[in-house]
């Protein structure tokens, strides 16, 4: 080992030796990457090379202070036209140059690099040919080596102590977006896709775990304690869904014939609620979009691991995601792991099947994970609400109202643009818009331009799609259908929700001499965007109900508020009903009415009619009135009235939207000219203490202790006397018998 240590840091010295005075290090071409001058460059690969398959062997180097890896890659590729030069990714690797070679398809000419040229903020190195390449068929051979970092990005590696208190490591691999570069040199755009051969060097007591099962094992005869491992061909795959672990004295929990949880042993008798969830989700999923195509897939827990990574076939994430300890664990930690699990396990289908053309289209895959983990969830745990939940908690509409909200299509080129794509909360809007478009065209045909969708793209051999290529499959079975749509195409309403920034109002007003609603949008624009900046206007879909007709069941549209529309009229209301749009939250925007209505919607909530308002609509009701309250659009004594109807509320659901509300206030309460308002919503608050209690009852479903926890915490930090008696008696007990009172 000692050998193959000095080795490899050998390499690393004399090749950026090499590459240093070629020009591909620190003299290599370098452009601010906030120059003016941006616009100017191309960080996209020319069209002109296409990568169909790699071989790629790596040996990483698992011991302290020799956090290396090496690597070999035989890339088959295609050049459609002439060409004296190749561009390709590289990040942070050191190409070995004395074996950098390119042969054609028959291996009669081989051809070696004249110059290299690498530009650090493209991370794009061309090599140079002094001989025209021909299109056709041709191998490239590269030799590289890397650093083992600790940041989980690219390839990289994780500490921790074992069981016996010795210090271990684990390899793994996170390369979404633009990380596979930081590991092999590759065509790192998501539309360039090949298959992969991978092969892993490792110690015999690891494990490795890529994509695809073990093809076999192989030592080559030596005796350095490592060996080879082989994994079967990768479909037609990008780069970036390209992972692989190597991971020491772990357990394989098999959860079905294909799948399986690697841990390690201490966390194995808590991985059974997950087993639980991984293959209730599996069936799930199967049999909502009518595919499986992986061979296997396995699930890896790694301490100190802080995110998920998710690729084909394997999915690694942080223990604390993967593991449940109901004597031990939080009703909070329960949903995450199956939230978590879910969302990781809709991405086989949703980022793997189907892949972005181009990073914008991301949302795509996001979108639907995030989708799917709720609607899924929703049918795993019937009396989570999830679904329900997931609306009143859509983080787009509860974010401050100072902030700019950037549409779903973000165009992006620079490094930088494509991973802030991956940590950008717009993909929560994204899934709410879908479950709008849900509401607007069915769940059935929902369902039918879904499959569509995603079978078109495997039968296209994983085909890289667009936005329109989603709309376009919607739109045929919509066609099919009994469904009104003749007033509208999909993509023109879609459009106007995935490529505007923000969202719209709808305004309520009614004309008292002809007894007209007149319902008119405008642009929700942030405190700090001004007026003239943007005035986008959007397809709104419309449904409502009467107090006449207080029918909240039906979501289909009955209206539309087109772009080009000043206003539309609804006649025929009784002029002392109120009227309440958007049922069910389904549109993706705010309702504001006029102060007649208003009073109107607070009567009857505060009457013992309450309930027939739907509970969702009950939650946007004081969502809504909150933020026009924020932005002056009616007084205080409005919102206070609204809430007072908490008092005989018992259901989580409108509650979740005034805790909200509480959070974002909560330093207003600690002014002691504010006393009144805290004892105003303490008194609101206590009914609901009452109805949930104090202690929690092994029966009862999981929304309620939820309810309670959340209940009391508010209750607690406002100062509720018997909340605050309760705690502590609960805290005494604790202190003087942890194990009993956990």
């Amino acid at each position: 080992m000692a050998i193959l240590k000095l080795s490899i840091n050998l390499r690393l010295i004399i090749a950026t030796a090499i590459l240093s005075v070629n020009g591909l290090s620190s003299d290599s071409v370098s452009v601010d990457e906030d120059s003016n001058n941006d616009s100017a460059i191309n960080y996209r690969l020319p069209d002109n090379v296409v990568p169909v398959h790699y071989n790629i062997k790596l040996i990483p180097y698992i011991e302290a202070n020799n956090f290396n890896f090496e690597g070999e890659s035989s890339v088959d590729i295609i050049i459609r036209h002439a060409t004296q030069n190749l561009s390709l990714h590289v990040f942070e690797l050191t190409i070995d140059k004395t074996v950098t070679v390119l042969f054609d398809d028959n291996g009669i000419h081989v051809y070696t690099p004249a110059t290299y040229n690498y530009d650090n903020i493209t991370q794009i190195l061309v090599l140079n040919f002094n001989n025209k390449l021909l299109p056709g068929n041709y191998i490239l051979k590269l030799r590289f080596v890397g650093i083992l970092r600790n940041d989980l990005k690219g390839f990289f590696i994780l500490s921790y102590i074992n069981e016996e208190g010795n210090n271990m490591w684990s390899v793994a691999t996170h390369f979404e977006p633009i990380y596979a570069r930081r590991t092999f040199p590759c065509w790192d755009e998501p539309a360039l896709k090949a298959t992969f051969d991978i092969s892993i060097k490792h110690p015999r007591n690891y494990t490795a775990l890529p994509n695809m099962p073990t093809r076999e094992q192989s030592d080559d005869g030596n005796k350095d304690g490592m060996i080879w491992t082989h994994f079967d061909t990768t479909p037609i795959i990008s780069t970036y869904l390209v992972a692989f672990s190597v991971v020491a004295n772990y357990i394989r929990v098999p959860v079905d014939d294909t799948t399986n949880i690697w841990c390690r042993s201490k966390l194995v008798p808590h991985t059974k609620f997950v087993q639980e969830v991984v293959q209730k989700s599996k069936e799930l999923l199967t049999e909502y979009t009518s595919i499986y195509k992986m061979p296997k897939m396995d699930l890896v827990a790694l301490p100190q691991f802080i995110h998920s990574s998710i690729s084909w076939g394997l999915i690694i994430f942080g223990e604390t995601s993967l593991a449940y300890n109901e004597s031990f664990n939080t009703i909070f930690t329960k949903l995450n792991v199956a939230r978590t699990t879910v969302h990781e396990m809709a991405h086989q289908w949703f980022s793997n099947v189907v892949t972005p053309l181009w990073w914008p289209h991301v949302w795509l895959s996001e979108g639907f994970a995030t989708f799917c983990e709720i609607y899924i969830l929703n049918q795993i745990f019937e009396d989570w609400r999830r679904m329900e939940y997931f609306v009143v908690q859509q983080k787009i509409l509860h974010v401050d109202i100072d902030m700019n909200i950037n549409p779903i299509t973000l165009e992006v080129n620079r490094p930088k643009e494509i991973e802030s794509l991956f940590f950008h909360s717009n993909y929560n809007k994204a899934s709410a818009i879908l479950r709008m478009l849900q509401h607007i065209i069915t769940d059935e045909i929902f369902e039918k331009g879904l499959i569509k969708y995603l079978h078109t793209q495997i039968f296209t051999q994983f085909n890289s799609t667009t936005s329109d290529s989603l709309w376009n499959a919607f739109q045929v079975m919509l066609d099919k259908s009994g469904v009104p749509h003749n007033t509208y195409r999909l993509k023109e309403v879609m459009d106007t929700w995935i490529k505007q920034s923000d969202f719209p109002v709808v305004y309520m007003t009614r004309n008292n001499d002809t007894n007209e609603i007149i319902l008119t949008q405008e642009h929700f624009l942030p405190k700090n965007k001004k007026k003239n900046v943007s005035n986008n206007k959007w397809w709104i879909p419309l449904t409502f109900a009467t107090q006449t007709n207080p029918d909240f069941s039906n979501t289909l549209p009955t209206h539309w508020l087109k772009p080009q529309d000043q206003n539309i009229t609804i006649n025929g209301i009784d002029p002392n009903d109120w009227i309440i749009v958007n049922l069910q939250q389904i549109g993706y925007y705010r309702v504001n009415y006029d102060s007649s209505n208003w009073q109107k919607i607070v009567s009857y909530l505060k009457s013992g009619n309450y309930m027939k308002i739907h509970v969702l609509n009950r939650a946007q009701i004081i969502d809504d009135a909150y933020y026009f309250m924020m932005l002056n659009k009616h007084d205080i004594m409005m919102f206070l009235n609204i809430i007072s109807y908490l008092s005989q509320e018992t259901d989580f659901i409108p509650w979740y939207s005034m805790l909200e509300v509480l959070k974002l206030t909560e330093d207003i309460y600690k002014v002691p000219e504010n006393e009144f308002l805290k004892s105003y919503i303490i008194k609101i608050l206590d009914a609901l203490i009452k109805n949930v209690g104090y202690e929690e009852d092994p029966g009862e479903d999981d929304l309620t202790k939820f309810t309670r926890i959340e209940a009391l915490k508010w209750a607690c930090t406002l100062g509720h006397s018997e909340c605050k008696k309760m705690a502590t008696v609960k805290l005494n007990e604790f202190l003087a018998d942890p194990k009993t009172y956990k």
